[in-house]
């Protein structure tokens, strides 16, 4: 999934003529493989993240596994991650009419940007429960920094992020 979501992100939109068209399905690429990557660490604790899926752009045929604690740079991972979501959610909250509407391509939410941004918000929270014990003023500040934001969480079974398989 990662690697076909950078792909996505780092190579055909930037070579698409109307780039600046998928600055949501942007943002929604970055924001699903911050959650499949976060799903991954939550399980295994390590694993390549800041040099995975680097093969084909800079070679890296053996990438050194980062830590949910401290990833290559040294920064705590869960952080790393926790930014990325929230700097992707304001892309979203940013959208215009001018961005390509995914519609039936987007298996999730039907191209519903507001449930993209509930989504995101409600991922943020939910990362950041993982460590309330562990770095309870990081939860906090997550926490606050949510509920503070006009896109909302999840609050409903509608709401829900649920692929919905078009049986082809």
């Amino acid at each position: 999934i990662g690697l076909q979501l950078r792909y996505l992100v780092n190579t055909v939109i930037p070579a698409n003529a109307e780039a600046d068209r998928f600055q949501d399905l942007t943002a929604i690429a970055n924001i699903l493989e911050t959650y499949e990557a976060w799903l991954m660490f939550d399980v295994c604790g390590a694993a390549p993240y800041t040099e995975a899926l680097k093969l084909a752009s800079d070679g890296i045929r053996a990438p050194r596994y980062d830590l949910y604690q401290k990833d290559l740079n040294g920064e705590p991972l869960y952080k790393v991650f926790d930014q990325k979501v929230k700097e992707n959610i304001i892309v979203l909250q940013n959208s215009n009419e001018n961005q390509y509407n995914l519609g039936n391509n987007d298996y999730f939410y039907k191209g519903d940007i507001a449930k993209w941004i509930k989504f995101s918000n409600t991922l943020r929270i939910k990362m950041a429960q993982r460590l309330e014990k562990a770095d309870n003023s990081f939860y906090k500040g997550v926490l606050s920094d949510v509920l503070s934001n006009s896109g909302g969480i999840i609050s409903n079974q509608d709401e829900s992020c649920i692929y919905h398989h078009p049986n082809e």
